[in-house]
């Protein structure tokens, strides 16, 4: 990664910036100011920071603006590739009783669960997310491919909203011992 910046006035501004994402060029543009962000980042193929059992990358053009009390994120992602295997619960037979038997709060009138929450963050955010193939959902006893377009929007301080559709491309599932292949929908 390769960044160069520039002091002026009350901003900074990105010069030049060089990094790469595989073979193919990352491009930011814009600056930090006093005032907020001004940024804008565009790549082919960015690789999404790895985790376990997501894999992911998509071609990006995304803004980041506004003041700092309430930046403002949008822009298009569009997923070239991800495979999605979530982790394997580690519980032991005797624990799927909590997935049964209610919580005391719910069966005793008056108990209560006291649960700190931490606020949600001031940013808002207008993004468009779309995958048409090779977004893979996997485990065990399925492998489903998606397709997508999807908008998600958040409200300073509110839980981002989703809206838009998925739909099953193709994928094959187990169930009781038997295997079923999805061809749509």
């Amino acid at each position: 990664v390769e960044i160069m910046l520039a002091g002026r006035g009350d901003r900074v501004e990105v010069v030049a910036a060089k990094a790469m994402t595989g073979d193919r060029p990352l491009k930011v543009t814009g600056g930090l100011g006093v005032k907020g962000p001004e940024l804008r980042v565009q790549a082919d193929n960015l690789t999404l920071i790895p985790s376990p059992g997501l894999n992911a990358e998509a071609r990006v053009d995304v803004t980041l603006e506004g003041s700092w009390a309430v930046p403002s994120l949008w822009g298009t992602v569009f997923l070239t590739r991800l495979d999605y295997e979530p982790p394997r619960a580690k519980r032991k037979w005797w624990q799927f009783y909590k997935d049964i038997i209610p919580e005391v709060s719910d069966t005793v009138p008056g108990a209560s669960i006291s649960v700190e929450t931490t606020p949600l963050p001031p940013l808002t955010a207008d993004l468009k997310v779309k995958f048409d193939k090779n977004v893979w959902y996997k485990r065990a006893s399925a492998s489903v491919e998606l397709k997508g377009d999807l908008w998600i929007k958040k409200e300073p301080r509110e839980p981002p909203t989703i809206f838009g559709t998925v739909e099953t491309v193709r994928g094959s599932a187990s169930y009781l011992g038997r295997h079923f292949r999805i061809e749509t929908g």
